[in-house]
């Protein structure tokens, strides 16, 4: 397995996108979307990308966790970890005090985040929101 920071192909996110069950986005968003983020992790296996995650934000105020993903041939191999202690790390880093770390991720992977300190802005999930 390698690790690959801020260097995963934008064919390979929407691949990975399709092979874990997320609605596939198109080439020209997803070639904008990883040339805006902030920073992406992709895990590879030769060559292939199984596992990916992403920070987006301002780099200042607000930073959002998203896109976090696993290849369902690779969900046992630990391999969401790396992504997120890649992305904990880099939050550790560039973050300030009065920054705020919000992440978007589907059940089960928030449990895996909670390890990672967060928490529910809304038990009831009414405070979160998405068009």
């Amino acid at each position: 397995m390698e690790t690959r920071i801020n260097q995963t192909l934008p064919r390979d996110f929407v691949s990975l996108m399709i092979r874990s069950g997320n609605e596939p986005t198109k080439a020209e968003a997803a070639t904008k979307a990883i040339i805006n983020s902030l920073l992406t992790v992709g895990v590879y296996d030769r060559g292939q990308l199984m596992a990916f995650g992403r920070v987006v934000g301002d780099g200042a105020l607000v930073y959002c966790v998203c896109d976090i993903m696993v290849d369902p041939r690779y969900k046992k191999k630990n391999l969401l970890y790396q992504v997120l202690n890649e992305i904990n790390d880099y939050l550790l880093m560039h973050r300030t005090k009065g920054s705020r770390v919000f992440v978007t991720v589907d059940r089960p992977i928030d449990a895996i985040c909670r390890r990672y300190g967060f928490k529910y802005l809304d038990t009831d999930f009414q405070v979160t929101m998405v068009k």
